[in-house]
């Protein structure tokens, strides 16, 4: 192999990392945020995603979420992971605690408050 292949090579292994590492990335937060954590809640919305994911990180309230990842939310205070998975016509909303743990009465009303669908508004 000479040089200018060898070059060449060097490029596209570097470019493949490039593309590649945001994916790594992901995955390694991600299971950073749920090892050795249970899954205490999982339920689906209907709610758009904005609207999901702005009520859960935006609205005051018992959850004091804010961004780890894309799709990931935590709240470091109480070592509470949310995910939302995007499925198309409804989103997948999933939450871990340690061990033993479960969501209080008032993170449990707010996160079940933030799937329900948005309340009509009804033109006057």
């Amino acid at each position: 192999m000479n040089r200018s292949q060898r070059i060449l090579t060097a490029i596209g292994l570097v470019t493949l990392l490039a593309l590649a590492a945001p994916y790594l990335t992901r995955a390694v937060v991600e299971r950073r945020l749920t090892s050795g954590k249970a899954e205490i809640f999982q339920d689906h919305s209907y709610r758009p995603q904005k609207d999901l994911v702005l009520c859960l990180i935006k609205h005051p309230g018992a959850l004091d979420l804010s961004v780890a990842s894309n799709n990931l939310y935590t709240d470091p205070a109480d070592d509470l992971t949310v995910k939302v998975v995007d499925k198309g016509d409804f989103r997948v909303v999933r939450a871990w605690l340690p061990q033993g743990r479960q969501l209080n009465p008032d993170q449990s009303a707010q996160l079940s408050e933030c799937i329900a669908h948005a309340p009509e508004v009804k033109a006057s």
